[in-house]
């Protein structure tokens, strides 16, 4: 491959983003369940961050079902957030990539998986973006966040779809429902 080639490879333009503002990418995808082009639309008025409830908004043209969004996030997330958000000059925009949306949550977090030697495939499945989501569905169902809640949180359609494609309960989280 050529250099000029390699430097129009959407993983190249993202290994620009910094190693904070990847992590707290995915801070905010675990957190909220939202998808990497839903990330790669929040801006500074997004994140209301003070206060006993903090959150982060998104607006309707922003999401994939065109609603608006708005997600509370537990108050340690939300002071790591405010201080990275503090860290960012205002004149700076969240995510320093040109057009964010056009790449993949899976060609970022391949990267990042491979150069910390992380597997990308393991037996309980593939790590990809989206798999933020899934483990973000799966901890509300952890924490014991009833069926109606959890569905609102994850903005899904159906109860269904949470159970049935989000919800990953492995044996040992079955096994200390049993201990129970």
């Amino acid at each position: 491959m050529r250099t000029t080639e390699r430097n129009n490879h959407p993983a190249h333009h993202l290994a620009k983003m910094s190693g904070p503002d990847r992590a707290n990418y995915y801070l905010i995808a675990i957190y909220t369940g939202y998808r990497f082009t839903e990330v790669s639309r929040l801006t500074r008025e997004s994140f209301h961050l003070h206060g006993s409830n903090p959150t982060i908004t998104l607006k309707g043209r922003g999401t994939k079902n065109k609603v608006f969004a708005i997600q509370p996030v537990p108050l340690d997330v939300a002071g790591r957030l405010q201080k990275w958000l503090d860290s960012i000059p205002a004149s700076r925009p969240l995510w320093p990539v040109k057009r964010l949306a056009d790449y993949t949550g899976s060609k970022m977090i391949y990267q990042d998986l491979d150069r910390a030697g992380i597997p990308r495939k393991t037996e309980a499945g593939c790590i990809d973006f989206h798999a933020l989501r899934t483990t973000y569905i799966t901890l509300l169902a952890l924490a014991g966040v009833p069926i109606q809640q959890a569905q609102v949180l994850a903005r899904l359609s159906s109860p269904q779809i949470l159970m049935d494609h989000y919800t990953k309960l492995g044996i040992n989280e079955l096994g200390q429902q049993v201990a129970k």
